[in-house]
């Protein structure tokens, strides 16, 4: 992981973030990021997720989208994604955002909802640091930044040289 970003999950507190959402894919130029994975890709990385015996969670999502606020039906809950940054190098993809739960009653019923709709299987490495196979397409890695930052960042390191994505590069 690159330094510089790095020391901004470090001063997390200060950069006002408490998750980390890393997609495996590749940018098309400076604007266009395809999440996208090629399926032998895919396949892959989820074998050798699963050989690594993490406990697993499946499920499916339907979450209600407009601008920052989001809606997941199934277990009503309403959060809101604020003060979003986006980083992108060895065609990872890191997003930095503040998110906060919202009461779910909250949220309105006159917008124009984009609908996301995903199958999941959840592999949690442990209380902060999970990986998420999404559609069997997509593969998310999901940090919660809090004060065991350095312990996750270390572990994110391992998985990532572990995985070592470079390869289908």
């Amino acid at each position: 992981m690159n330094k510089q970003f790095e020391s901004k999950l470090l001063k997390f507190k200060e950069n006002n973030i408490n998750t980390l959402d890393i997609y495996f894919g590749n940018s098309t130029n400076k604007y266009i990021y395809n999440k996208k994975l090629d399926k032998d890709v895919y396949e892959d990385i989820l074998q050798f997720t699963i050989n690594k015996n993490y406990p697993v969670n499946q499920y499916n999502l339907k979450i209600y989208n407009y601008g920052i606020n989001f809606f997941d039906i199934f277990v009503k809950k309403h959060w809101c994604k604020t003060n979003v940054s986006y980083y992108s190098c060895n065609d990872l993809l890191y997003i930095t955002y503040l998110e906060n739960n919202e009461a779910y009653h909250n949220i309105s019923c006159k917008k124009n909802y984009h609908i996301i709709e995903q199958q999941v299987n959840e592999f949690k490495l442990n209380n902060e640091l999970s990986i998420l196979f999404i559609n069997n397409s997509q593969i998310k890695i999901n940090i919660k930044i809090n004060h065991n930052i350095d312990l996750a960042i270390k572990k994110l390191n391992e998985l990532l040289s572990g995985i070592n994505y470079s390869q289908y590069l």
